[in-house]
């Protein structure tokens, strides 16, 4: 992977590499997580129904205002989850997370705190999944399920998991339901499923279902794990992610949450407004967000199946 590039946000608590390259063991190390609260930060619990996430894979409710993309501390209430469109760019920014801040802040955002999380990415061997940009995995062992919108055989917006504009499913009941929905795994037996719709987030009696199911029905594994340290602020209804990933990489997300296509045009402006107001610059060609720099780091195998399914650019 050569040497490691300086941090551009150097946060505290620094994670561990967890290097993982074309479906090798995944090292189970990170940092501890950190979470300033705050009102709408953390992660969204998992209570969605089995119809309503196969139901999203055919489209957007008509009646949920946009938001901004805010999660809920695992110590506040349970919300039910739910399928959402994420609208979100990617950003270079040349300071530092302090001088970040404060423009953030001159400008009349907020801070909403800083969390360290570990992604571990899931696929079978020759790729079922993401050569169709559909990216499985767990972050902290809770599951979620990126679905690109829009025709599957347009190529245009594809990146490697860093679609622009793609509906995202939380919940370890929601996203057995939607792959079982488009038959990329057979269907769990009842009493498993039963017992993955019940389940709680802290509630182990279900620890391990899906994964099960997936390793033993389809012969899936993790292909690729990284921590990220996150700094998030809001401004203007977005939310700003300046991440620093465990291998070294950083990048400033803006994002926003809407419930229906129609809305992606006006999110897609309110982000690029969002950026300039922040002085961010889009990424250069060949740079890629943290999921894409980690596969051309240490998974040549997957990015030229990406790159033959037309998922990655041949860069």
């Amino acid at each position: 992977g050569g040497p490691r590039p300086p941090d551009r946000f150097p946060l505290p608590g620094a994670s561990r590499p967890l290097v993982c390259a074309d479906h090798t063991s995944v090292q189970e190390v990170r940092s501890p997580g950190y979470i300033l609260p705050s009102p709408g930060f953390g992660k969204a619990t998992e209570a969605a129904a089995a119809e309503a996430a196969a139901a999203a894979l055919l489209g957007p409710a008509d009646d949920v205002d946009w938001r901004a993309s805010v999660r809920v501390p695992p110590s506040s209430p349970p919300r039910a989850s739910s399928s959402s469109i994420e609208v979100e760019r990617k950003f270079e920014f040349s300071g530092d997370a302090d001088e970040l801040r404060s423009r953030c802040l001159t400008l009349g955002g907020r801070l909403q705190g800083q969390i360290t999380f570990t992604d571990t990415y899931w696929d079978t061997d020759d790729c079922l999944l993401t050569t169709k940009d559909i990216w499985l995995r767990t972050r902290d062992g809770e599951w979620e399920l990126k679905l690109p919108i829009g025709d599957p055989t347009d190529r245009t917006g594809a990146s490697g998991g860093e679609r622009s504009v793609f509906r995202e499913i939380e919940g370890e009941a929601a996203v057995a339901a939607a792959l079982e929905a488009s038959d990329f795994i057979p269907a769990l037996e009842n009493k498993a499923t039963a017992e993955i719709s019940a389940s709680q987030p802290g509630d182990s009696s279900s620890a391990g279902l899906l994964e099960n199911h997936l390793r033993s029905s389809v012969g899936m594994s993790p292909f690729a794990s990284f921590a990220t340290d996150r700094t998030r602020f809001e401004l203007d209804g977005c939310a700003i992610d300046a991440d620093l990933a465990s291998f070294g990489h950083s990048v400033v997300e803006v994002e926003l949450i809407v419930s229906k296509a129609s809305e992606v045009p006006a999110a897609e402006d309110a982000i690029d407004q969002v950026a300039a107001r922040l002085g961010l610059k889009p990424l250069t060609p060949g740079t890629g967000g943290k999921l894409e720099t980690y596969l051309r780091r240490f998974c040549p195998n997957v990015v030229q199946k990406l790159v033959e399914a037309g998922v990655l650019p041949n860069v």
